[in-house]
């Protein structure tokens, strides 16, 4: 009976964790229908297409082309909606990758809740319509599978099949769509790798489905520099279609990258600035990272490969998306990947409980640091540098949280009761004209 209770408090919990972040995504979505967040960059960088030529960057925007010359979609619907949809699946992947935790409920909430995964483009929605979501859905979906055959070697078969028919496909498109795919090839390198427990140097054979994904790479590579006049067609274009243009980095090259990175960290920012991206690299891949390695000493997972010695070396060349200037995409993409690769790992559920049985001081403790890393911090789309989604007087480290996003949920629900039933009152404020500000603060 005690075992049943458990279960039923368990799912309860979950079903409570799974419901209120729904609810989150599910808001934003609706605010983002109606307006395009911050200056629209990523909105338009949707656009991208090969009209002019081929350019990196440009398969989704052909995508919506093509559709809209053919049924006329509006293209704000179709993006929001098509993206809204990535975003719902990467959620609903994640949750069921998590469950596997659920008998720990404080561990539970720290990762469920991280500003620095699912929340990250909630609390900097500028980011909700970049092509980053694209990037960890595959890793998430590769997770999902590797897991689920991991669990049940008789689904190896199965495994390859989606390996080459689903995945790999994914890739491929990704690496047209967003070239920030390609340092991340390696960690779904590495899932496989474990996925049929290589022993050694021979077993990376079975990495050759993997290259057909050269094909896109070189055609980035070599082939996706346009003209300047190019350019101005292309946004002349856009601009008189949509209203949009994109910016003409897009046809830039690696030194222009290299020359961007420079300018913005040694040129336009100070020791604060990056104090402010250490804070964010701590509490996001660091922090990550130090919770698992213990997991791992303390056999609450295990490799059971020879891959656990190794296994850092796979993530090396994720750290080449450094370069570019938007630090905290980067740092969502590479936690992502991170914990996509230890939620495939087997759990040793009783290890687990033992962990985390705590007297009552203790678990007070945990619960007020837990309350702290999930209320009072996030990371913005610059991760803390300066003129890329800064942390400025009304947006700062601590304010744009998860307190913010109940209020702004709860005067949206006190808005639409008062517009649509009944007259509710108002709350007098001498130095506020109208009703709630329901824009966000930065």
């Amino acid at each position: 009976m005690d075992k049943f209770l458990q279960v039923k408090v368990n799912l309860i919990f979950y079903s409570f964790i799974c419901f209120f972040l729904l609810l989150i995504i599910t808001f934003n979505i609706f605010n983002l229908y109606n307006t395009i967040p911050g200056n629209g960059w990523a909105y338009n960088e949707l656009f991208v297409n090969y009209s002019e030529g081929f350019i990196r960057r440009g398969l989704l925007g052909e995508i919506f082309q093509i559709s809209y010359e053919y049924f006329e979609i509006d293209p704000k619907k179709f993006f929001t909606v098509f993206l809204s949809i990535i975003h719902f699946l990467n959620a609903i992947i994640f949750l069921n990758l998590l469950k596997q935790y659920r008998d720990s409920k404080l561990f539970l909430l720290l990762i469920a809740f991280s500003p620095a995964l699912l929340l990250f483009s909630i609390y900097d929605i500028n980011v909700f319509l970049a092509k980053d979501v694209f990037t960890n859905f595959a890793i998430l979906l590769h997770a999902f599978v590797a897991c689920k055959t991991i669990r049940n070697k008789n689904n190896l078969r199965l495994y390859g099949r989606l390996l080459k028919y689903l995945i790999i496909p994914i890739l491929f498109f990704n690496l047209l769509n967003h070239e920030n795919q390609f340092f991340f090839l390696t960690v779904h390198f590495l899932i496989a790798l474990l996925v049929y427990e290589v022993k050694n140097f021979n077993g990376l054979k079975i990495l050759f489905p993997f290259a057909i994904l050269l094909i896109p790479i070189v055609l980035v590579i070599n082939f996706s520099q346009l003209s300047e006049l190019s350019i101005i067609n292309l946004n002349e274009n856009l601009y008189n279609n949509y209203g949009v243009k994109v910016d003409t980095e897009i046809s830039g090259n690696i030194n222009l990258k290299i020359g961007a990175f420079l300018k913005q960290h040694f040129a336009y920012n100070n020791i604060n600035n990056f104090l402010n991206f250490f804070f964010c690299f701590l509490l996001s891949i660091f922090f990550i990272f130090i919770i698992f390695q213990y997991f791992l000493e303390k056999k609450i997972i295990n490799f059971n490969s020879c891959l656990k010695k190794y296994h850092l070396l796979f993530f090396l060349p994720c750290l080449g998306l450094f370069i570019q200037i938007d630090h905290g995409r980067t740092l969502n993409i590479f936690s992502f990947h991170l914990i996509s690769l230890f939620f495939c790992l087997k759990i040793n559920n009783f290890e687990l409980k033992k962990i985390f049985i705590f007297n009552f001081l203790q678990k007070s403790i945990a619960s007020i640091l837990i309350f702290i890393y999930i209320f009072l911090w996030f990371i913005p789309q610059g991760g803390g540098y300066h003129g890329i989604g800064n942390f400025t007087e009304k947006c700062s480290i601590k304010k744009n949280t998860l307190l913010l996003e109940v209020s702004r949920i709860f005067i949206f629900t006190y808005d639409f009761i008062d517009d649509k039933f009944i007259k509710l009152p108002y709350v007098i404020d001498p130095n506020f004209k109208g009703k709630f500000d329901k824009s966000k603060p930065c």
